[in-house]
């Protein structure tokens, strides 16, 4: 390594990674300054106010004397203009300060912050560039060695020994080197395109921040100017009338002794001394000036005198080093926490986390799944750490009450899972972790008994195949609470005791069932079961075979008593139960098959009086490969919820056609595509269209999700492709034209999914004659620009809606390209009729608005321009907060 350093060896050398090397140094570099930069730029913004309001507060302390006292205007009638401006200047200064204060806070959030976190990224990757070069020298080191070895001549035994242990080594440090240098080099230019990409937005919206402190500043100071001084005058003009007016004001105040410099007692004695002609005492003949240097040094002292002499030197004066430090002053590193300080700051974590979710359940009826999802996440790791973790460090056994610890257990045992997971029910789509909650017992004594004496942490079982013990361990702890049990195929014995046994179950998920094992282990009364879920074996027959026209008969379980049976789903069935359905309010029949299969369909839904919620799923279309006889049509009068997935469109429209929905009811389609037109025109024909006064159209990849929405109804289309035709012109048809007031665009996640089909959105405008209001991103906005360039300079597209309003959602950063945007619009939309623009800003995603700043070419191409904080489009639709089943 010596050898290597001093340049006396052989080194590597790579010049595709040093040009990187020295890229990535230079953005290092910048990246700091602008962070130097903009901090120093808001301390000089900071000190500028604090500054300018203590000035204006002194000045209005000189020129307002006390009670009693003369009057100054009178007094020097040159001032009163002054005086009376006075408090004035003082509060437009306050109020600026306070103006302000929340665009450098803005400039904290949007520029210090990313900027601090790209400088996190680049430690990382100079980590690994150090790294790099660290198995460089390994790398150098063993192939010279290596190459020294082989070119001696004669090698003896060890030589032989070194060089097989050197090829080795050089191998190994040969593939790290490889590994760590390829990688550098083909991720390093694309982390330079992105950082070059990452950080010009800051310095544009840097600039944007600094200008619209300038204009407020230049506002607020005009204002307050305007009517009371000439701001017209120049500088020195400003100088030479205050030199007149001053006249020798300045030198009296000089001359006062008030102001002039005191000197210490100290000074004043030497003074007196130098100038009576006496100076300090010199001690064994050394002249003045060489004792001086003595006696002032700090790390020496004077040398002590001769044993004969009478004098004695004086003590050095005394001068506080390094060492003389009292220990009390010098900062201590502060104490770890203790055992109390982490308990109370775990039990802060863990009710802050449970408190959101509460709150949001309490304050919205379904919570949106993101939301959701994002709570279970922080509370499942905020606990694990804790179970995970010493007890002795984090003891917070006895800190929180009974009552938020079954809750935190609750969700330890219960993980959710996306829907269709097998094993799980499409109402409640959860996995039970026994497993978790036993280890959870594990802790501490208080927890294992909250976790042993509550029943109901103990009343899910799945079919065990391994452990035993997860079935008659939360057996004999449910007590008498209801089991929710799952069983695959044939029961092993325990689960086998619990379906012929007296325990009450109130759930039951069969998957593998066929009529066999169902008249053989459900033949018992289910008084308190609630939710049932049958999967059977796939009907699907290989191709070139006929489908089998078997089954389709009624099977009888539980004896035909389920009073409290609620929910109940089918799948790949071809025969169907015979239950009581009195109380049932959910059903999903899903890939189930046999002969009339739509037929038994309307026969569950006619003795089904309280459903409420719908689900059907057929991937293989037997509805309408089965066809239908003529039958009474079937009026679910209580039904809210109705869902069509994977269907085709002949078979949706069969049995549309056999059922009478209420206009209260909302349907939604997934994955019906493509839409046929005899499948539009029943749509059409549904009493619920006519309530419909809002469109939602988002677009997701190639998705294209249509939400139309109103007081009480809806209709939900995910993944909407008409057949033969453009949205602009199939949307109309299943649409109330004249009673559609709002249209919402939103193309954030997939920019180009009009692309194909421009001007659709002009074709969908040109037969709306009510809508007044249209609200689109700036991906929306983009797409209306795209299909007036496909209209043609001379072919405007004419608009049914004259009074139309343009809210346009600006984004929370690059709003700067966004007012750009606005601005070609503006232009390009004379001709058009849109005479209002409304630019919805963001409200603050860290407590700071992002309010747009227009110009005037924008304002002089619409009747009025305004700006106001922007809602979270999605989130106030109830469509898309609905909790819909299988979903």
């Amino acid at each position: 390594m010596l050898t290597t350093k001093v340049g006396m060896s052989k080194k590597s050398l790579d010049p595709e990674f040093e040009d990187y090397a020295r890229r990535f140094a230079s953005i290092e570099t910048a990246t700091e300054k602008l962070l130097k930069d903009t901090k120093a730029y808001i301390d000089a913004v900071n000190n500028l106010f604090t500054h300018g309001v203590g000035f204006a507060h002194h000045f209005a302390e000189v020129f307002h004397p006390n009670p009693g006292e003369y009057n100054l205007s009178s007094k020097h009638p040159e001032a009163a203009h002054t005086i009376a401006n006075v408090d004035a200047y003082e509060l437009a200064m306050e109020e600026l300060k306070s103006s302000i204060a929340p665009e450098l806070e803005l400039i904290e959030s949007r520029i210090i912050g990313p900027v601090k976190e790209l400088q996190g990224v680049l430690k990382t990757i100079r980590k690994t560039i150090t790294k790099r070069e660290h198995k460089l020298v390994d790398y150098d080191r063993y192939n010279n060695s290596l190459t020294k070895l082989r070119d001696k001549k004669e090698k003896s035994l060890n030589d032989e020994k070194n060089l097989f242990k050197l090829e080795q080594d050089f191998e190994v440090a040969s593939n790290e080197y490889d590994y760590i240098n390829t990688t550098l080099k083909q991720e390093m230019p694309r982390f330079l395109m992105q950082c070059t990409q990452f950080v010009d937005p800051l310095f544009h919206s840097f600039f944007y921040m600094q200008l619209n402190i300038f204009y407020m500043m230049l506002e607020k100071l005009s204002g307050f100017a305007e009517g009371k001084y000439d701001v017209s005058i120049s500088g020195n003009d400003i100088a030479t009338d205050y030199e007149a007016k001053r006249t020798d004001a300045w030198q009296t105040i000089e001359e006062m002794n008030i102001t002039q410099r005191f000197l210490s007692t100290t000074k004043m004695v030497h003074a007196h001394r130098a100038a009576s002609g006496q100076g300090p005492p010199s001690y064994l003949g050394r002249s003045t000036s060489a004792t001086s240097s003595v006696t002032s040094t700090f790390s020496k002292k004077a040398p002590p005198p001769p044993p004969g002499s009478n004098f004695s030197a004086p003590p050095p004066p005394y001068s506080p080093g390094p060492s003389a430090a009292i220990p009390g002053i010098a900062k201590k590193a502060p104490p770890p926490p203790t055992a109390r300080q982490a308990q109370a700051q775990a039990c802060r974590v863990l009710v802050d986390v449970l408190r959101t979710k509460l709150v949001l359940g309490h304050y919205k009826a379904t919570i949106i799944p993101e939301v959701d999802a994002l709570v279970r996440k922080d509370l499942m790791s905020t606990l694990m750490l804790l179970i995970d973790g010493p007890n002795t460090r984090v003891p917070i056994n006895r800190k929180l009450p009974p009552e938020i610890l079954r809750v935190i257990f609750d969700h330890v045992r219960l993980q959710p899972c996306k829907r269709g997971t097998p094993g799980t029910s499409i109402w409640d789509p959860v996995v039970v972790r026994l497993d978790w909650l036993i280890r959870a017992s594990h802790v501490c004594r208080y927890w294992r008994t909250i976790i042993v004496d509550d029943p109901a942490l103990w009343n899910r079982i799945d079919d065990p195949r391994r452990h035993l013990m997860f079935v008659s361990v939360p057996v004999e702890r449910a007590r008498m609470m209801p089991l929710a049990i799952s069983i695959k195929g044939e029961p092993t014995l325990p689960m086998r005791a619990l379906l012929e046994g007296s325990k009450p179950v109130r759930e039951i998920r069969y998957d593998g069932i066929s009529v066999s094992l169902s008249q053989k282990h459900l033949q018992r009364q289910a008084p308190f079961l609630e939710n049932l879920t049958l999967t059977g074996t796939p009907g699907r027959t290989p191709p070139g075979h006929a489908r089998r026209s078997s089954g389709g008969y009624p099977v009888q379980i539980f004896r035909g008593y389920t009073p409290n049976l609620h929910r109940l789903a089918l799948e790949s069935l071809n025969w169907f139960p015979t239950l009581r359905m009195s109380s049932l309010t959910h059903l999903c029949i899903a890939d189930c098959y046999g002969r009339n299969l739509l037929q038994r369909i309307l026969s569950l839904l006619s003795v089904s009086q309280n459903l409420t919620d719908l689900v059907l799923v057929d991937r293989g279309d037997v509805l309408h490969s089965e066809g239908l006889q003529l039958a009474t049509p079937v009026h679910p009068r209580h039904l809210e919820r109705l869902v069509f997935k994977n269907m085709s469109s002949a078979g949706v429209t069969l049995f549309l056609t056999r059922v009478r929905l209420k206009p209260e009811t909302s349907v939604r389609l997934v994955d019906v595509q493509p839409l046929s037109r005899h499948l539009l025109e029943q749509l059409s024909r549904l009493e619920l269209k006519e309530g419909i006064t809002k469109l939602f159209i988002k677009g997701s990849g190639t998705r294209r999700t249509v939400v139309g929405e109103g007081p009480s109804t809806g209709i939900l289309i995910d993944h909407f492709v008409a057949e033969n035709e453009d949205w602009g012109t199939a949307l109309p048809r299943i649409l109330p034209m004249d009673k559609l007031r709002e249209l919402h665009v939103t193309l954030r996640d997939s920019p180009a999914l009009f692309a194909s089909t421009p001007t659709a959105m002009f074709d969908f405008l040109g037969q709306a004659p009510t809508l007044e209001r249209i609200y689109v991103d700036t991906e929306g906005l983009i797409s209306l620009l795209d299909a007036l360039e496909c209209c043609g300079r001379g072919k405007t597209p004419k608009l049914a809606c004259p009074d139309l309003v343009l809210h346009v959602q600006m984004p929370c950063r690059g709003s700067g390209s966004s007012t750009a945007l606005i601005q070609s619009f503006a232009t390009r939309q004379t001709n058009l009729g849109i005479r209002r623009l409304v630019a919805e800003y963001c409200p603050g995603c860290q407590g700071v608005p992002c309010r747009p700043w227009f110009s005037r070419h924008i304002q002089v191409n619409f009747e009025s321009v305004t700006s106001t904080p922007k809602s979270r489009m999605g989130h106030e639709w109830r469509m898309l907060r609905t909790d819909w089943p299988a979903c």
